[in-house]
């Protein structure tokens, strides 16, 4: 399925059925998912080519929950859950990022949250001067 995050994915799902159907399919989906992977493939810096960035959600009682009530708190669950494998987008972009598996700019060009990113090397020290 082509989505952004686990959020879309389950969206999509639910939404690929007529509107009446909703529910059941929530429920459904609820019961039987054990997880959403989502995956952007981006370019590496350490050598030619791309590196998969992945976001997990493991399917834990509240995600459950969450699935099958139609809430929008699917990334809040993650973080939560990041001792139980789980990880965002952001983690897992700012992973690669740290190891120099990637380029700041193209962790930049993906990450929501640009804060957790920080400066562009060099720039604190600029700041500093």
């Amino acid at each position: 399925m082509h989505t952004e995050n686990a959020q879309q994915t389950a969206e999509r799902l639910v939404d690929s059925f007529p509107a009446g159907l909703h529910n059941t399919i929530r429920g459904m989906l609820a019961r039987t998912l054990v997880a959403i992977v989502s995956q952007r493939l981006v370019e590496r810096a350490d050598r030619p080519g791309r590196v998969p960035a992945n976001e997990i959600l493991l399917t834990t009682p509240a995600v459950r929950r969450m699935i099958a009530e139609g809430r929008s708190e699917l990334a809040l669950a993650i973080e939560a859950g990041r001792n139980q494998g789980m990880q965002t987008m952001d983690d897992s972009l700012l992973d690669l990022y740290r190891s120099g598996k990637i380029k700041y700019e193209t962790a930049w060009a993906q990450m929501e949250d640009l804060e957790r990113l920080g400066p562009y090397p060099g720039e604190a020290e600029k700041t500093q001067v």
